[in-house]
């Protein structure tokens, strides 16, 4: 490689500073017009050699804003055997790795797109395939809780008591496979965006007092207490059976995975125009690293009691969805062998 373009600097400088004074002397001359065309004369010098420099630094710049601005196929268009040179080779080369790189990138976006695509279509065959499922069974299995409320109400004529017991499992069971439906095509309407909501004015203790009726028998066989403090003049624009589901189902849960004997609250309050409602238990506890998951439909927790307590694993993406039809949010905590706490905002108008 020649000379160092900053070593040519330097001797350019030199000379053109000496120049004036160095022409003056050899030619025996000082009279001012000498030194003024030698100082003219070094900075004709000096200027040549900043063009020199600034031209390819302006290219670079050039190009980089063309790089900036999209244009991924711009390059340097410079030879030179020095520091500059080697910039622009350099540069040449990011903007090779550069295209390579968006070009992968881009690639695998577009095959993300079309894999995402195909998924999305999957998963609208799967809940049509559900819904059509869910109201196909819906209907024989109405029909038949029909007549075994019949059968155990004496309607249908007196049993044994061992076809009585037979008949009151048959019942039970129905009425999982009822409501496992109806979980089914509440899940359906989330994830399809059509969930009805019907909104009226609503009790706040009402609603808390049918959730609790509903799941006292259960409470009560396990020797759980049940603590309300929800205030009288709380009142909620909310479809309110909605709402009622979702806090049933959450007592529910409380009521389940909280070894006998144990408590379970539910307060709630008005703070800065919102209702805050909170389900709280003295139960088994969610690790943390699960805590994420407990929301998304069929999870099971691990190591949980899920598959021994009946339940679909379906309720609580069912009440989240709920919960934000209604522009609100639900948030949880939760602690190992201390417990759950549920935390339910919701506007009230």
């Amino acid at each position: 490689m020649g000379f160092s373009i900053y070593r040519k600097l330097v001797i350019w400088f030199v000379f053109a500073s000496l120049l004036p004074l160095g022409l003056a002397t050899a030619i025996g001359i000082h009279s001012v017009g000498t030194v003024v065309i030698a100082i003219l004369l070094s900075l004709v010098i000096a200027g040549v050699l900043a063009r020199s420099i600034s031209a390819p630094i302006s290219e670079l710049a050039h190009t980089a804003r063309a790089i900036l601005d999209g244009d991924l196929t711009k390059r340097v268009n410079m030879r030179r055997d020095d520091e500059i040179g080697e910039l622009a080779v350099a540069f040449n080369r990011m903007a090779d790795v550069l295209k390579e790189n968006t070009d992968a990138v881009e690639e695998k976006t577009v095959e993300l797109k079309r894999v995402n695509a195909e998924l999305n279509e999957l998963d609208q065959l799967k809940s049509e395939f559900i819904s059509i499922a869910s109201h196909e069974l819906r209907t024989p299995l109405t029909t038949l809780k029909g007549y075994l409320e019949l059968a155990l109400d004496g309607t249908l004529g007196e049993f044994t008591e061992l076809q009585t017991s037979k008949l009151k499992i048959m019942d039970r069971n129905t009425d999982r496979l009822i409501g496992l439906i109806t979980d089914l095509l509440n899940l359906s309407d989330i994830q399809s965006g059509q969930l009805h909501i019907v909104k009226e004015n609503s009790s706040l203790i009402y609603l808390v007092d049918e959730a609790v009726r509903l799941i006292k028998p259960l409470a009560d066989s396990r020797g759980h207490e049940i603590v309300v403090n929800v205030p009288d003049n709380i009142v909620l624009s909310c479809d309110w059976a909605r709402i009622a589901y979702a806090l049933r189902h959450l007592l529910d849960d409380a009521a389940r995975f909280t070894p006998e004997p144990g408590t379970i609250k539910i307060t709630a309050e008005y703070q800065v125009g919102d209702v805050h409602i909170h389900v709280s238990d003295t139960g088994i506890g969610i690790p943390e690293s699960e805590l994420g998951n407990i929301f998304i439909p069929f999870y099971e927790l691990k190591g949980s009691m899920q598959h021994t307590t009946g339940t679909s694993g379906l309720g609580l993406s069912i009440v989240k969805g709920i919960v934000e039809a209604h522009g609100g949010m639900i948030r949880v905590e939760s602690e190992v062998g201390a417990g759950t706490v549920f935390h339910i905002v919701l506007p009230r108008g």
